[in-house]
């Protein structure tokens, strides 16, 4: 019988988490030339007051993992965003975005940041058709793939 998945909170030292974002730096160093492209996982990057690490787990164990990295009081960086390539496409990554979302806004944040990279060939669908904003400036945190876009998304209303 399968296994209905569930996104659920981690750590980032727990070793599944690591085996995935080993993964997804593999995987990146592969689909790009500049190497200076990816962003090494760091476990400290996603600790520490205001951040949030969450994993989709499923028949085969995590699946799917994405983080939110706190900018100030009222906004986050939806971060390390991966999904193993075999279970693609059946919803996984939402899954994961919108417990990102939930998680986001009960910690108090209003404002969600996306770097997306619209020329991955692996994305199918495009976050600025399900909510997300118009394009908005990148950062000096988000310069990396001059291919990028960034979006961003009032995930609960301002107060």
């Amino acid at each position: 019988m399968a296994v209905t998945p569930v996104v659920i909170g981690a750590s980032a030292t727990d070793a599944r988490v690591t085996t995935l974002m080993e993964a997804q730096q593999t995987e990146l160093t592969g689909r790009y030339d500049d190497a200076s492209l990816t962003e090494p996982f760091d476990p400290g990057s996603s600790s520490g007051a205001g951040n949030v690490l969450l994993t989709v787990q499923g028949d085969l164990g995590l699946i799917a993992c994405g983080a939110l990295k706190r900018w100030d009081a009222i906004t986050a960086e939806i971060k390390r965003m991966y999904t193993l390539p075999e279970v693609r496409g059946q919803g996984h990554a939402r899954r994961g975005l919108v417990g990102l979302i939930e998680r986001g806004c009960a910690q108090g944040y209003s404002r969600l940041m996306l770097e997306w990279r619209p020329a991955t060939a692996s994305q199918r669908s495009s976050p600025l058709m399900d909510g997300w904003a118009s394009p908005v400036s990148r950062t000096s945190a988000m310069t990396r793939a001059p291919t990028s876009a960034c979006v961003s998304s009032w995930c609960c209303p301002p107060t």
